[in-house]
């Protein structure tokens, strides 16, 4: 039917009944890209996106299989322009949901929660080794990219 979604999912606010789930996929996301795994645990998600003080916002994308992907994403200032916006931290699908429109589904997600908080601007920055990443963000026509790879900072206890 033509009304129905491109993509097989539902996507939503995570609830902290999630956080398993967001922890399983950014290990995934995080082996992929070569970064430490482990420390981005349920009880960290739940501490940083649900307690007191939340750093940060998470949507997730369900289907039948349960949760197959995550946004995470907060709050993002440009000074030059003097407006708001949201800043993309993550975005990852677990292997066997990808290319079914699930990635694109988080991004516009964001871009409506963006547009609902009167937001101008959602930005992300892309390891540019990773030429999947750097088409699908091309693919979404922005209006502006600038990859950026920063150096690492790990502060010891």
């Amino acid at each position: 039917m033509a009304n129905e979604p491109a993509h097989p999912c539902s996507i939503r606010p995570a609830t902290p009944g999630d956080c398993e789930a967001v922890a399983g996929l950014a290990a995934g996301l995080h082996a992929t890209l070569g970064d430490p795994v482990g420390n981005f645990t349920p009880d960290v998600i739940l501490a940083d996106a649900f307690g007191d003080e939340p750093q940060f916002k998470i949507v997730v994308a369900e289907t039948a299989d349960g949760i197959v992907g995550y946004a995470l994403y907060g709050q993002a200032y440009e000074t030059a322009y003097a407006a708001r916006g949201l800043f993309l931290n993550d975005l990852y699908v677990s292997e066997q949901a990808r290319r079914k429109g699930i990635a694109s589904a988080l991004v516009h997600a964001l871009k409506d929660q963006a547009h609902r908080e009167r937001r101008r601007f959602v930005w992300w920055v892309s390891d540019p080794q990773n030429i999947a990443a750097r088409e699908f963000y091309a693919a979404m026509s922005p209006q502006n990219e600038t990859i950026v790879r920063a150096p690492a900072i790990v502060q010891e206890d």
